[in-house]
């Protein structure tokens, strides 16, 4: 004996919290690098910036951006800039210097990005 029912099924379209800040362009930090040769710097960047992505879903370049004088990194957490800081002073000992940018509030609290500048 064979028992057949109608089942009604809602497909709801939901992204991870990750996704939703890949899709949406999230940084929490920017690299800004500055100096003369830097296309074997920024490949480092890259390289690094891909495999610690392999390694944390939640860590991934957000975005490059070629501008005069460098390139514009943006990472998504923290933790990823100071990976990537370290591999650039271990290999290219360039001058660093960090600021912050005041983005918004959050539950009362200022919340800043982290900026880098990097020169070569």
């Amino acid at each position: 004996m064979k028992d057949f029912e109608d089942v009604r099924v809602e497909w709801e379209e939901n992204q991870c919290s990750d996704c939703a800040r890949f899709q949406g362009s999230f940084y929490k930090a920017k690299i800004q690098l500055r100096g003369h040769d830097l296309e074997k710097v920024s490949e480092v960047i890259v390289d690094k910036a891909a495999e610690l992505t392999n390694m944390n879903r939640s860590d991934f370049l957000s975005n490059v951006e070629k501008i005069d004088g460098g390139y514009d990194y943006y990472l998504s957490t923290e933790k990823m800039n100071k990976k990537i800081l370290s591999e650039l002073r271990s290999k290219f000992d360039p001058d660093i210097e960090r600021s912050y940018e005041l983005v918004g509030e959050r539950d009362g609290q200022r919340v800043y990005r982290n900026i880098v500048s990097v020169r070569l």
